[in-house]
C-alpha cells in the first residue's frame, strides 16, 4: 500500500541482541508489528546498534531501526535524528515507559502528531519527590500523552489520576494461542521425586532470583530432587548469587539450569510445558508481567510475590500462590505447600479468558485512529 502512513515506536527493549551482528526482534513483538505494519510503516527506537538483520518471525519485512547506546551522548544524538524524523515523516508515536525520548515527545507535541504512550511499569513514577529524572520525564510524557496503555488494572488506576485519557492494555504475549492445543495443556504428570520450577526474567537481586535460591537451598532435603530452569541471561547473576549457585552444584539432589534468552515461542511453550510450576518472586514493586498471563493460558500454577500488582481477578485463582518477599519463611513456605497441593490446585484451575494475540496491536491502531 503506497499510502500508507508512518508509525514510530520508541522503546528500549523493542529487539534484542543475539551477537555483535544479528539482532532479533522479541517473538511478542513480532506478532505486535506484524499486525500493524497492515497499516503502517514502521519505525523502530531501539536500546542497540543500528542492524539490518530484524527478520525473526516476519517475512520480508524490514523495519528502519534508530539504534542508540545507554549514555547521554548518544540518547542526545538519536533524539536530535529523532525530532528530524518527526518533523520531516509526520508519524503516529507510540512511547514505551521511558523517558529518555522527552525531547522528541515534546516536539511531537509541538507538531500536534498523534503519541500513545505504553506503560506496564511501577507506580511510583507517579508519586511526588521521586529522584530519578527518567522517571520524572516518563510522568511528564503520560500527563501530555493523547492516550494511555496500561499494564493491570492496579496501575491504571495510578495511571487515570494523571491522565483520564488510558485504558487496561491487552499484553503483548510472546506466543500465538493458534500454537497452543488446549487438550494438551498441563499433561504433565506430576512426580514428586522430581520437581520442576519455572523461573523467566533478569536472574538478579531485585527480581527476587537471589531469595529463591536461598529457599531452595532450605527445602531441598526435604524433595528427592528439585530443579529449577531459567529462561534468563546467566550474565547478569551477581557474585554472592554465584555463590548461591556453586552450593548448588554441590547438592546432589538440587539443580539448575540457564536456559538462556529463548526467543522463540514454541521452545518457549516447550520449556513450560516440562515443568509443574512457575515462580515470579520480584522484591520490588512491579506491574502485572506478562509470564503471569503466559502461565495462566498454559495452565500452570505461579508462586508470586506480592509486591507484584495483580489484578483481583487473577489473585483470586487458586492456582496463584501469593507471599511476601521480605518473609524469610513465607517463600519456601509457599513452595512447600504448593507442592503438597498441587494436584488439587491444577484440577480447580481456572483459565484466564482467551486473548488474541493481535488483538494487542489492534488496540493500539483503534486507539491512534480515534484520537
Amino acid at each position: 500500500v503506497m499510502n500508507k502512513k508512518n508509525l514510530i515506536i520508541m522503546g528500549n527493549s523493542v529487539v534484542q541482541k543475539k551477537n555483535k551482528e544479528v539482532y532479533l526482534i522479541n517473538a511478542n513483538i513480532a506478532y505486535y508489528l506484524s499486525s500493524l505494519s497492515n497499516f503502517y510503516n514502521i519505525h523502530l527506537v531501539n536500546l542497540k546498534q543500528k542492524s539490518s538483520s530484524l527478520q525473526y518471525l516476519i517475512t520480508n519485512k524490514k523495519y528502519q531501526i534508530f539504534g542508540f547506546k545507554n549514555n547521554l551522548l548518544s540518547i542526545l544524538n538519536t533524539n536530535i535524528h529523532l525530532i528530524i524524523f518527526l518533523i520531516k515523516k509526520r508519524p503516529d508515536c507510540i512511547f514505551w515507559h521511558t523517558g529518555i525520548f522527552l525531547p522528541a515527545f515534546l516536539v511531537a507535541k509541538i507538531f500536534k502528531l498523534k503519541t500513545l504512550m505504553y506503560i506496564g511499569i511501577n507506580p511510583k513514577v507517579l508519586k511526588n519527590g521521586i529522584v530519578n529524572l527518567n522517571f520524572r520525564f516518563l510522568k511528564i510524557m503520560i500527563y501530555f500523552s493523547d492516550f494511555v496503555l496500561v499494564r493491570g488494572n492496579y496501575i491504571l488506576k495510578e495511571i487515570q489520576k494523571v491522565n483520564t485519557k488510558s485504558e487496561s492494555a491487552y499484553p503483548l504475549l510472546p506466543f500465538s494461542l493458534e500454537e497452543i492445543n488446549e487438550s494438551n495443556l498441563n499433561k504433565k504428570v506430576f512426580n514428586e521425586n522430581f520437581i520442576k520450577i519455572l523461573f523467566i526474567g533478569k536472574p538478579k537481586y531485585e527480581k527476587g532470583f537471589t531469595n529463591l535460591l536461598k529457599s531452595l537451598l532450605k527445602i531441598y532435603k526435604s524433595y528427592n530432587f528439585i530443579e529449577l530452569i531459567v529462561v534468563g541471561d546467566y550474565k547478569l547473576v551477581d557474585e554472592k548469587t554465584k555463590s548461591l549457585i556453586t552450593k548448588i552444584k554441590k547438592v546432589k539432589n538440587l539443580r539448575i539450569i540457564f536456559k538462556g534468552y529463548i526467543n522463540n515461542p514454541i521452545d518457549l511453550i516447550n520449556v513450560y510445558n516440562l515443568v509443574d510450576f512457575v515462580i515470579c518472586p520480584s522484591i520490588g514493586f512491579e506491574g502485572s508481567p506478562r509470564i503471569i498471563d503466559e502461565a495462566i493460558i498454559l495452565k500452570k500454577p505461579i508462586i508470586c510475590s506480592d509486591k507484584i500488582e495483580l489484578d483481583q481477578e487473577i489473585k483470586e485463582n487458586p492456582a496463584i500462590i501469593i507471599f511476601d518477599p521480605f518473609n524469610e519463611k513465607s517463600l519456601y513456605e509457599a513452595i512447600n505447600y504448593l507442592i503438597d497441593n498441587i494436584n488439587k490446585i491444577t484440577n480447580y484451575y481456572s483459565l484466564i479468558k482467551n486473548k488474541d494475540l493481535k488483538i494487542a496491536s489492534n488496540q493500539h491502531k483503534k486507539i491512534l485512529n480515534s484520537i
